[in-house]
């Protein structure tokens, strides 16, 4: 049979099994009914279904290599993440395009194409949301490590001195992994964050300074005032 027999064709289009089944069913039904079978009815509903089918395995199969490639890489630059949806979105257009037949083969290709759209979209917010927290957590870290228990034991003399460390933490996790999208925005929010932070600790040291002077100048003041009623007195 394999060998000989030769392939259905309806409108000049070749049948695979599914279609051929979809085909016969819609014939079976159509004659236990005591109806005429129609041809371009019938035509129409395994186009139908085909496309539905071509449709469904597509979007899954761009949904499952997404998935593939993030678990290797998560979370990803956006160059990285544009490229391997640009690529997954290819093949699964290629594949509906290859099984997809009838006149509603455009309109679920469209279909097609905006769930991927959907898909890509849901994908870069989760994508920008985990590289920021994940970026965020391990600065939070350096910080904690390396300059809170400096500024704590308040061992800058100077704001400068502090700021001179913020840049070092900057440019320490520019140039180094993980790199994801809109890095230099996270790095630079969060070092204006912790600036804003920690001023008000120099202010407040400041303040103690200034309060401690004064105290020291009033007690200077008390001590002159009781030498100059000493000198009045003899």
């Amino acid at each position: 049979i394999l060998s000989q027999a030769k392939k259905k064709l309806l409108n000049d289009s070749e049948l695979n099994g599914p279609m051929l089944a979809g085909l016969i069913e819609n014939y079976v039904k159509a004659i236990n009914s005591n109806d005429v079978p129609n041809i371009e009815s019938a035509w129409s509903y395994i186009c139908k279904a085909q496309c539905t089918k071509a449709y469904e395995e597509s979007f899954a199969q761009y949904e499952e290599q997404i998935k593939e490639n993030f678990m290797q890489v998560w979370p990803m630059s956006h160059a990285q993440l544009k490229g391997m949806h640009k690529e997954c979105a290819d093949h699964a257009i290629k594949q509906y395009s290859r099984k997809a037949v009838g006149e509603n083969s455009e309109e679920f290709l469209a279909q097609l194409k905006n769930d991927i759209k959907e898909r890509y979209k849901w994908a870069k917010n989760e994508n920008a949301r985990d590289y920021e927290r994940i970026l965020c957590d391990e600065m939070s870290g350096y910080f904690a490590q390396q300059i809170d228990p400096k500024l704590k034991a308040k061992q800058y003399s100077n704001f400068i001195d502090f700021e001179r460390d913020l840049k070092e933490l900057e440019h320490y996790f520019g140039e180094t992994e993980p790199h994801g999208p809109h890095k230099a925005q996270i790095l630079s929010d969060f070092i204006q964050k912790k600036m804003t932070e920690s001023i008000y600790v120099f202010i407040h040291a400041m303040e103690n300074d200034y309060e401690a002077q004064l105290a020291r100048l009033k007690e200077r003041k008390a001590e002159l005032e009781d030498e100059l009623k000493a000198l009045k007195d003899r």
